[in-house]
């Protein structure tokens, strides 16, 4: 399963966000194996900071900090995925400021977030 095949934002209804940064993983995931999926705030600015992206994105530079900070040893995307993780974001936009406003976490995170998680059949959740 593709995320990027059960997510899709066509009209882009947010003010407070750059729609030029929509992000959704287009990584083959087996949903199957996903137990948790971390969600954070926004896509990055720059999509060569995402997860999933080539080289040494930043948002996966400090999500394996974070696992190591746990005790948690991984040293790629691909090896956080084999521990049952599924790594995403909230909004699928970049932010055009700080922070993003409560209108737009209702408005897409909330809608991306309903069609995202029921793809994940063993994944328990409480929306």
């Amino acid at each position: 399963m593709k995320p990027a095949e059960c997510i899709e934002c066509k009209n882009f209804p947010c003010s407070d966000i750059n729609n030029s940064g929509y992000l959704v993983p287009a990584v083959e995931i087996d949903p199957g194996k996903v137990k948790v999926i971390m969600i954070s705030e926004a896509s990055p600015e720059n999509p060569h900071d995402y997860f999933y992206a080539s080289g040494d994105p930043f948002y996966l530079k400090t999500t394996l900090q974070a696992f190591s900070d746990a005790g948690v040893s991984v040293n790629s995307i691909q090896e956080i995925l084999d521990l049952g993780f599924y790594l995403t974001t909230a909004v699928k936009c970049s932010k055009t400021q700080y922070g993003i406003s409560a209108q737009t976490v209702k408005k897409t995170a909330l809608w991306c977030l309903r069609r995202n998680l029921p793809c994940f059949q063993m994944l328990r959740y409480i929306c």
